[in-house]
């Protein structure tokens, strides 16, 4: 295979602008992605209409960054809107699927931030709910729908450029900031614990790589080793999972890398194929280049590398909007939310029952 004919990106298109403006609201504010989900959302075109959260100093803080939208007085009087067709929420994981719930009975779709669920009855709790109202319910995992490098390399996989894909190795170290977090941030009840919360990016990332539908956990563990002061804080965690079609993962997942590396964390994916080796550098390029996005290639063809950073974009949001329109799964379809969730689920409880 040429190196042009592996980095050729006329096959990346991003949907239109729905010709019809969707209001969305921002409800939970916990964690900071929902930052980037309504930036994401307006930039594919939907207007954010209103931002209900339980804490007002976290509501002050959102009108900062979104001046234009308002602030409801209930949770209620923006599920009773009905101009409001979309809800993004980021609020403390365990709360996540309650909400989704209530949403879809409102008669709206649902957007959350990764993890969508905690336990295996919220899981059912939103399978049941969907099938019961016919609402969306979309997750966000952005590690796996929001990166350019993972983009691409779905889709040359997709086309069978490089073969069947044999095994997959993630690591994905990233920085704690302790002192920044809040005091949920460190309770298990609220969180699910690691395997559950940014386990779920590394779960959803092997199973679109190796092209499963399902997968069996072979092995999890979860361990705090320098964090006596936070029980119920896991500060890494392992998953080692074996495909349906005998594809196997190792994920890794590490909280406090160094402040050096200078961003949020150090992402990084092995990908041996049939045709080839693929290690993806989502970041940084440690020691090289700040930039990321880093697809580096091995085939019989020879060896390439390159930086597909600003020349995919990113169509995750707007294929959202366009899912609530048509009501189609492109952004991301309900198959795949549950599979992971219940994955990283059963890994979590796996690793708990080894440390009793």
């Amino acid at each position: 295979m040429t190196r042009d004919k592996f980095f050729d990106y006329s096959a990346f298109t991003v949907p239109p602008v729905p010709d019809e403006p969707i209001v969305f609201a921002a409800i939970g504010l916990a964690h900071g992605h929902i930052y980037g989900m309504c930036h994401g959302l307006l930039r594919a075109g939907a207007v954010l209409g209103f931002v209900f959260d339980r804490d007002p100093a976290l509501v002050e803080r959102f009108l900062k960054e979104f001046p234009t939208a308002q602030a409801a007085a209930s949770e209620e009087d923006i599920l009773q809107d009905p101009a409001v067709r979309l809800i993004a929420s980021a609020d403390i994981p365990a709360r996540r699927a309650p909400l989704g719930v209530r949403v879809m009975r409102a008669g709206k779709d649902f957007l959350s931030d990764k993890a969508p669920c905690t336990t295996l009855s919220q899981l059912e709790d939103i399978k049941a709910t969907c099938a019961e109202t016919g609402q969306k319910f979309i997750t966000y995992f952005g590690e796996s729908m929001d990166s350019e490098s993972m983009t691409f390399i779905y889709d040359r996989l997709s086309r069978g450029m490089l073969g069947r894909v044999n095994s997959v190795i993630i690591s994905a170290p990233h920085v704690l900031n302790a002192p920044s977090r809040p005091a949920w941030f460190f309770r298990r009840e609220d969180t699910g614990g690691v395997l559950i919360d940014i386990g779920s990016h590394q779960v959803h990332q092997f199973l679109k790589l190796t092209g499963n539908t399902t997968a069996s956990v072979t092995a999890a563990r979860v361990a705090n080793l320098r964090y006596p002061q936070y029980a119920e804080f896991d500060e890494v965690g392992d998953i080692l999972l074996t495909g349906e079609n005998g594809a196997t993962g190792f994920l890794h997942i590490s909280w406090d890398f160094p402040k050096g590396l200078g961003t949020w964390g150090d992402p990084r994916l092995i990908i041996e194929a049939e045709k080839g080796y693929i290690e993806l550098r989502k970041n940084v390029n440690i020691g090289v280049d700040k930039t990321g996005e880093h697809v580096f290639l091995v085939t019989e063809d020879g060896t390439f590398h390159e930086s597909v950073q600003g020349k995919i974009g990113s169509s995750f949001f707007h294929r959202v909007l366009w899912d609530v329109v048509h009501r189609t799964d492109t952004a991301l379809p309900l198959a795949e939310t549950l599979t992971t969730m219940e994955l990283c689920i059963k890994a979590q409880n796996r690793a708990l029952e080894l440390c009793v």
